[in-house]
């Protein structure tokens, strides 16, 4: 294994750096969920993570800014955990299948963050739901990272049939999402992680192999 170089490592000011961001996501994440945006300040921000005013626009420019870091936290903590579930099981069918289980197990530990933040960007004016889906384009293309790869496989394995992978990818998580907000409207009355194997059969319905 070749010994990584010291341009490769984080300086102790980068880690430190690093680690203050992360301090402050974290405790702002917490406010945004106790209370809602309008009514959170910087300085509450400030006070809750222990430090200024001044240190928080040494990393964001403004609230706005802190709170797309907050969903992108929250992004990047659901891709991790879809992840490391779809590398315990091999082939399509169950990587699928693993991913819409971590999914949903993720909304289900993370059930109150989450209607929090989509009542409250349903809210906000177009203006700054269109900042944030700019800013959430790369983030928004982790899972089909883990997706098409997959799907790449079920199509060379005879699984799916040979339409654009991606487009594949698309779909499936957008069945997810609407197995996610069927569970809202339903009253949470159902296990939401048992829609993981529906949401594959279904998928499968529409885009398997026939014949």
């Amino acid at each position: 294994m070749s010994e990584t170089s010291d341009t490769q490592k984080l300086s102790r000011r980068e880690r430190e750096a690093a680690w203050r961001k992360q301090e402050i996501v974290e405790a702002a994440s917490k406010l945004f969920v106790s209370r809602d945006y309008e009514e959170t300040s910087l300085h509450d921000i400030a006070e809750a993570s222990e430090f200024s005013v001044s240190t928080l626009y040494n990393f964001f420019e403004n609230k706005e800014d802190i709170y797309f870091a907050v969903i992108e936290a929250e992004l990047a903590d659901l891709n991790g955990l879809a992840r490391d579930a779809m590398s315990q099981v091999v082939g399509p069918g169950e990587k699928l299948q693993a991913f819409a289980s971590a999914y949903f197990g993720y909304v289900l530990k993370k059930k109150e963050a989450v209607l929090k933040f989509w009542q409250e960007i349903g809210g906000f004016a177009w203006a700054v739901k269109e900042r944030l889906h700019k800013r959430l384009q790369e983030s928004g293309m982790l899972p089909l990272a883990l997706l098409v790869p997959v799907i790449e496989d079920a199509k060379a394995s005879g699984v799916t049939r040979d339409i654009d992978a991606t487009e594949q990818a698309i779909v499936f998580r957008l069945m997810c999402l609407s197995y996610l907000f069927m569970w809202f409207r339903s009253g949470e009355k159902t296990d939401l992680v048992s829609f993981a194997p529906v949401v594959v059969e279904r998928f499968l319905d529409g885009f398997g192999r026939r014949g």
